[in-house]
């Protein structure tokens, strides 16, 4: 069950959407021959709501598969796990002979005994298109994939492209209720500032140093350093030229503030190896004033001391624990957390980037 929550005044409007475990799916060929196939999905609980409920991901998909499996002919996983957990599952479950995934942001297709995992490139840059066929007598099935980039010359679909302007209107209107003048140049980038996913999240990238340096900028740069998670910039993509409002929220689609907290030493080297462990995966961390040097991760390049307090400009989805499990407010090494007001610039990200990009 799937709930959404629309707060209007007094009013609370409850939408109750049920969501089946499986589908079923019928096929039928030119000679009338028939085929029917299964579906079952699970997905990785990165981002847990209260009023969703989670369970083991692999005893979930277990569950499904054994329920549908004698209704059907074949059955396909439609996933939204790491390559890790997909390949899990492909050898939990070896007789589901493809499973479409997501999650990565760069496209694999990664044979898992006599199965494959497949994924295309994030942000609609790439789809795969699977063709498939079933012997009935034989019941084998064969798989040709192949791997398309989402380009102009692709025709647009009517439908879809009324739903797209639709939300485009949505998108607009939205971010004029923070920046007035979305459409406005705020800077001129001669040089292309790399958000792309691959580097965001592996290396120090420009668009990084301006997103933490706006952090920084945020609190009159009264910081020590400035930390944000790569996973939250998502644009994949490069800034150059004339640069505006609307950019910057394709940049950072989340938002979110930006919490000043104050912090012991020791955790916060714990906090800067883990992100640097991390690297190839959304934890890694863009950051400012923090680097490593011959081994030793320094501050505006001074050695981090264990016992002395810091205080760090952070990304609020960072405090939550959900990147970096031991980052957050019930650590007893996390001394004090400033949560900015409405009023202030870190109260949205977005907001501090577009007044830092002004002042550029």
């Amino acid at each position: 069950i799937v709930r959404s929550f629309c707060f209007c005044k007094n009013i609370v409007v409850l939408h109750v959407t049920f969501v089946n475990d499986t589908f079923i799916k019928e096929f039928v060929d030119e000679d009338g021959t028939q085929i029917k196939v299964g579906f079952i999905s699970v997905c990785i609980d990165s981002n847990p709501k209260s009023y969703v409920q989670y369970n083991d991901v692999f005893t979930e998909a277990k569950r499904s598969y054994n329920a549908i499996k004698d209704k059907v002919d074949v059955v396909f996983g439609f996933t939204h796990l790491t390559i890790k957990q997909d390949k899990k599952l492909a050898k939990m479950l070896p007789n589901i002979p493809m499973i479409m995934g997501g999650h990565e942001h760069t496209n694999m297709s990664i044979p898992v005994g006599n199965a494959k995992v497949v994924k295309a490139d994030a942000n609609a840059k790439t789809v795969y298109i699977h063709r498939i066929s079933y012997d009935k007598k034989t019941k084998k099935v064969s798989i040709q994939s192949s791997l398309k980039e989402v380009n102009s010359s692709i025709v647009s679909d009517k439908k879809v492209a009324d739903i797209v302007a639709k939300w485009q209107v949505i998108l607009k209107t939205k971010i004029k209720e923070i920046i007035k003048n979305p459409e406005e140049i705020i800077y001129k980038a001669s040089v292309a500032l790399d958000a792309r996913d691959t580097p965001i999240r592996s290396v120090q990238t420009n668009m990084g140093d301006v997103i933490t340096k706006a952090m920084s900028f945020a609190y009159k740069n009264e910081v020590d350093c400035a930390l944000v998670n790569g996973g939250s910039i998502r644009i994949d993509d490069v800034l150059q030229g004339d640069i505006n409002a609307v950019d910057v929220f394709r940049v950072l689609p989340y938002g979110g503030s930006i919490l000043k907290v104050k912090l012991t030493g020791n955790l916060l080297k714990k906090v800067l190896e883990y992100g640097k462990k991390a690297a190839g995966t959304g934890a890694y961390l863009q950051k400012y004033n923090a680097t490593k040097n011959e081994g030793i991760w320094t501050v505006k390049n001074k050695p981090i001391q264990d016992k002395k307090i810091y205080t760090v400009a952070f990304s609020d989805y960072l405090l939550r624990g959900f990147d970096i499990p031991f980052l957050s407010e019930k650590n007893k090494e996390v001394l004090a957390v400033y949560r900015p007001k409405e009023t202030e610039l870190p109260y949205d990200i977005r907001k501090a980037v577009i007044e830092y990009f002004k002042g550029l």
